[in-house]
């Protein structure tokens, strides 16, 4: 084999491999193609022998070979025609081999590049609300006050107890009460906080 050409074709597309090889005119020689799949012994899939004659698995319509040039048509390529086409010359039962193809296998996968961009423009649209709706409440001044309540209530661990403040107010209508204490002393009150 004089050398190998590597080709990555889509799923369902067609494909044509071209034969290095010359047709005889004369019936004793004669072209051949060969397919190796990975890890498997070659198998012949065509040869111009009598006629073109396809060999079993190879003769559903997919596979056609030009008859004069004799290169190899795969239509609708799927999975299972990946690997190395040779075509060679037939000889007193030997075969001659001139170049190869290495015929790969490639999904197709536009569905998920949509799929991937869709989701990619709904990501930077939530971003895009999420940093305004945080402006807007910054400029609200709730911002600081939603956090702290929110970290407040987050941090469990931190808040045992719970002080409240409670300042006497006098009364409007009746003048204050005479007490040991004064208008401005308060009164804490503590309370333990328990969490279940």
């Amino acid at each position: 084999m004089s050398e190998l050409h590597v080709r990555t074709v889509r799923s369902g597309s067609n494909v044509t491999i071209k034969c290095d090889q010359n047709m005889d005119n004369d019936n004793k020689n004669y072209l051949s193609w060969y397919k190796q799949s990975s890890g498997k012994v070659p198998e012949y899939v065509v040869r111009s022998f009598q006629g073109i004659r396809y060999a079993s698995g190879f003769n559903d319509g997919r596979f056609t070979v030009d008859e004069e040039t004799f290169d190899l048509t795969i239509n609708g390529k799927n999975e299972e025609d990946a690997g190395l086409y040779f075509c060679g010359k037939v000889k007193a039962n030997v075969v001659e081999f001139g170049s190869g193809t290495h015929l790969l296998y490639q999904e197709n996968n536009s569905w998920i590049v949509i799929t991937l961009t869709i989701l990619n423009v709904i990501f930077v649209i939530v971003i895009i609300l999420l940093i305004g709706l945080l402006l807007k409440n910054h400029r609200n001044g709730t911002f600081n006050s939603h956090l702290s309540y929110t970290d407040q209530a987050e941090d469990t661990k931190v808040l045992n107890y719970a002080a409240l403040n409670f300042a006497m107010k006098p009364s409007s209508s009746r003048p204050p009460r005479l007490s040991s204490r004064t208008q401005d002393e308060k009164q804490d009150v503590y309370s333990q906080v328990k969490h279940s």
